[in-house]
């Protein structure tokens, strides 16, 4: 957490705890008791508001040549990452936000020894039966760069194709005793003074110019980077299926907790197949469509200065005196149509791989919508790094802003204005003054309580039974409330869970087809598989087989239209919906009341001030909400998943030493086989799962009704407050 951002919530709170104990000691009437304790809890909730989330996360993933580094570099306004190697590093992911310290400090984060041998291990395998079929899998692969930067007593990359026998050879050796160090330790820290010092040691660090990046799963780098001090960090992700679990752990989690996720590209090849290969991936698709966050892709293209102009003229039909600004403007837009086109086709390439034919309109209506409102932009870091002095010589541009940088930094000031620490702060500033003034509305109920005292005996009595006649009647209208939103979400819920029981038996009719597809992979992939729960990805080729995820993805893509409706009609609407209802009650006690010329000024204050709390208030539930809501997919998301990985773990249990001819249909059969048995084991689980998410999601509403119902009540208790104790009594 920010110390500043702890620091000053523990300020605001802190006086005001101190507030409210002197008033429990003055004032220790019963009646008091209730508000008291709320603005307790209130409290307490800002503490805890303020310890979560240290940042705002963008993720940032493309291909080979994206230029990804360069932009983050020049987003920095610092020459940090190594932009060109013959290799650079695809394993680690590079986590960077703000310091207020002068130095750069750098914490490295390596893989298990274990985790390592498996991996070479699954590669060893891969080679030994290329051998005895006669192949040579040693022409082109990342695991040949691993070993060789790990064992080699050479610099450069390493021949290819390789030697077979050499690699074999090189790989009965234990690793160095300096790498083994590192992989015991499993954290190394060190701090630098400028970027440029940074800079070249992360080039042996990331780059196969150095030993350690095959060993490296995350790099962690916090510094006085600006652009970054809001509250933003930016990681920069390697792409997904690694072979090694541990790092492809590493890239899925950042992915699931990260806000904002960019997608980068280079302009003059559009989005190209490593970064299609991303979208392709149902589970990333489903966790955007079901967080209901749909800002939260862009893509972003890079190098978008390299053109040549009178060419682009010709291309785009514009007259040759057209400026320089107007091709851009009409570069940008074709790009955009062309980056727009290339999603329709994917949407397309969705209705072929989601299987639940009833469900393919709405999932297809969710990734189209997605997509379209996904932002696209275009950049040239090189370009702002020339205007801004970084380096000399020539270019296309004339001005910082035609590089795009300016609108793509303005972007990010956007979303720490909405999520960053002063976006906290604010909140937190304007509970304060909530409370605050609720605080003062209490001191002017108690001083007024004497020019009360002048009213006759009977007309106090009088007073009293209407005011408790008031109450009693608000006291009704609030559990009225309560119970509509009760039924309200009870309906809502039932909707989904029938709608999820059809997904779950569609989805069983539709093993066999899961089965059969799965028989495309070579016997060896598949027995690889199975033998390792259901999951592998080729160290050698990189196809990844993840039988789990394939299960998993298909129930939570069924789900997510119902989903995305019960959050969008029927959750994210109530905080409004209900800040009217309680407004209407409010004036209905104060109605009941304005016949007594002595409340005139007290009920204006109390309904003015009531009112502008439950406006305050449902604007902050609304923003409090969309953090559940992205909390509770994630946790359903993580349980439907382990409760695939149970479920498939078992069949793979059974599965796992078949052997002899025919192996690959003996796998398939035993496969299908298990998992129809298990299946209603699946389908309880995991409709106990949706169930418990969603009877969370409508708590979290009831408790910000139970709040607000506490604030009208407290609130109409100060008119009460206002009759002197002989009235009381």
């Amino acid at each position: 957490m920010s110390s500043t951002l702890a620091q000053y919530t523990e300020a605001l709170t802190d006086k005001l705890s101190a507030v409210i104990h002197t008033f429990r000691k003055k004032e220790s009437r019963p009646e008091l008791e209730s508000l008291f304790s709320r603005w307790e809890m209130q409290l307490k909730q800002m503490r805890s508001y303020a310890e979560e989330g240290e940042n705002v996360s963008i993720a940032l993933l493309g291909g080979t040549g994206a230029g990804k580094s360069t932009l983050i570099n020049t987003l920095l306004g610092a020459d940090l990452l190594p932009t060109h190697s013959f290799r650079t590093c695809t394993s680690a992911a590079v986590e960077i936000s703000y310091s207020p310290t002068k130095q750069i400090a750098v914490q490295l984060e390596f893989i298990t020894a274990s985790s390592w041998e498996a991996e070479k291990q699954a590669f060893l395998e891969e080679i030994r039966e290329s051998r005895a079929q006669g192949q040579n899998l040693l022409s082109q692969q990342d695991f040949i760069y691993k070993a060789w930067s790990l064992y080699r007593n050479e610099d450069g990359p390493p021949p290819l194709p390789f030697p077979l026998d050499d690699m074999l050879a090189l790989l009965e050796n234990p690793l160095p005793e300096r790498l083994q160090t590192y992989l015991k330790q499993g954290v190394a820290l060190f701090r630098y003074r400028s970027a440029e010092q940074l800079k070249h040691e992360l080039t042996e660090l990331l780059t196969a110019q150095g030993h350690l990046w095959p060993l490296l799963k995350r790099v962690l780098i916090r510094g006085p980077f600006e652009v970054l001090k809001g509250g933003l960090q930016l990681v920069d992700l390697p792409g997904l299926n690694d072979p090694n679990p541990a790092r492809e752990a590493i890239t899925r989690n950042y992915l699931k907790q990260a806000e904002f996720i960019w997608l980068t590209f280079n302009t003059t090849r559009g989005l190209t197949r490593d970064v299609m290969e991303i979208l392709k991936d149902r589970g990333f698709m489903t966790q955007v469509i079901m967080d209901g966050t749909l800002s939260a892709l862009a893509f972003v293209g890079t190098r978008a200065d390299e053109f040549v102009p009178v060419l682009e003229k010709q291309q785009l039909q514009l007259p040759p005196e057209t400026p320089l600004d107007q091709v851009l403007t009409a570069r940008h837009g074709q790009i955009q149509k062309r980056v727009r086109e290339q999603l329709s086709e994917l949407t397309l390439w969705f209705s072929n791989r989601y299987r639940i034919q009833s469900q393919i309109g709405d999932v297809l209506n969710l990734i189209g919508q997605t997509l379209a409102q996904s932002p696209v932009l275009m950049v040239s870091a090189l370009e702002h790094q020339r205007l801004s002095g970084w380096h000399s010589g020539e270019g296309l541009f004339t001005d910082l802003q035609q590089t795009g940088i300016a609108a793509l930094q303005e972007y990010m000031q956007n979303i720490v204005s909405v999520q960053g620490h002063q976006a906290r702060k604010k909140m937190i500033r304007s509970q304060c003054q909530q409370m605050n003034q609720e605080i003062k509305r209490l001191l002017q109920a108690l001083h007024s309580r004497q020019s009360l005292a002048q009213l006759a005996p009977i007309d106090q009595v009088q007073l009293k039974l209407q005011i408790n006649a008031a109450s009693k009647n608000l006291d009704l209208g609030l559990l009225g409330l309560k119970e509509a939103l009760e039924k309200r979400q009870g309906e809502a819920q039932e909707t989904v869970m029938r709608a999820f029981a059809e997904v779950l038996s569609q989805c069983r009719a539709e093993l066999p087809e899961w089965i059969s597809a799965w028989g495309s992979y070579p016997w060896q992939t598949l027995q690889r598989a199975v033998k390792g729960g259901g999951r592998y990805t080729s160290p050698s080729s990189g196809t990844a087989l993840n039988l789990p995820a394939e299960i998993a993805d298909s129930l939570l893509g069924g789900v997510a239209p119902f989903w995305n409706a019960f959050l969008s009609e029927e959750l994210e609407s109530e905080p409004h919906r209900l800040q009217t209802a309680l407004g209407e009650q409010l004036l209905a006690f104060s109605t009941a009341l304005k016949g007594h010329p002595e409340f005139k000024k007290q009920l204006e204050e109390v309904q003015t001030s009531t009112l502008a709390i439950l406006t305050e208030q449902a604007g902050q539930t609304q923003y409090r909400l969309q953090e559940e809501l992205k909390a509770q997919r994630r946790k359903f998301a993580e349980l439907i998943q382990a409760q695939t990985e149970k479920s498939v773990a078992m069949a793979c249990e059974q599965a796992a030493h078949l052997s002899g001819a025919g192996i690959k249909m003996m796998i398939l059969n035993t496969l299908q086989s298990q998992l129809e048995s298990d299946w209603p084991t699946l389908e309880t689980a995991a409709q106990s799962q949706l169930q418990e998410q969603l009877a969370a999601l409508s708590h979290h509403l009831l408790q910000y009704l139970e709040i607000m119902a506490a604030v009208l009540k407290d609130n109409a208790r100060l008119v009460a407050e206002l009759l002197p104790e002989s009235a009381q009594s």
